[in-house]
C-alpha cells in the first residue's frame, strides 16, 4: 500500500487530492495544520492569525503587506473574496 504523509495544507483540499493522485497513494496521513476553517472563522481569528493567512497566501507580498496596514474589516473582506481560508469552508457548507 502506498501512503502519502503530508502537512501544512491550510485548507487546500485540492492540493491533498492532487498529491495523492500524483503519487498513487491509497491512503493519506495528514500530520497537522489542516486548516479547519468555516465561513465564520475570520470573526474568531486574532489579528495575528488573519495576518498570517494573508502573508502565506497567493497574494503578492507587496499587496499583502499593504493590506495588513488597513482595517480588520478590510482584511476579512479580502480573505473571503480571495478564498484565503482554502476550500474547506465550501466543502463543509455542502455537507
Amino acid at each position: 500500500m502506498r501512503v502519502l504523509c503530508i502537512s501544512d495544507t491550510h485548507g487546500e483540499l485540492e492540493q491533498i487530492n492532487r498529491l495523492a493522485n500524483e503519487t498513487g497513494a491509497e491512503a493519506v496521513i495528514h500530520a497537522g495544520d489542516f486548516g479547519f476553517y468555516d465561513l465564520e472563522s475570520p470573526d474568531r481569528l486574532s489579528n495575528r492569525e488573519l495576518g498570517l493567512r494573508v502573508l502565506h497566501s497567493h497574494l503578492p507580498r507587496k499587496e499583502g503587506r499593504r493590506l495588513l496596514k488597513t482595517s480588520r474589516e478590510e482584511v476579512i473582506e479580502v480573505i473571503a473574496s480571495e478564498r484565503l481560508l482554502g476550500q474547506f469552508p465550501e466543502f463543509i457548507s455542502e455537507i
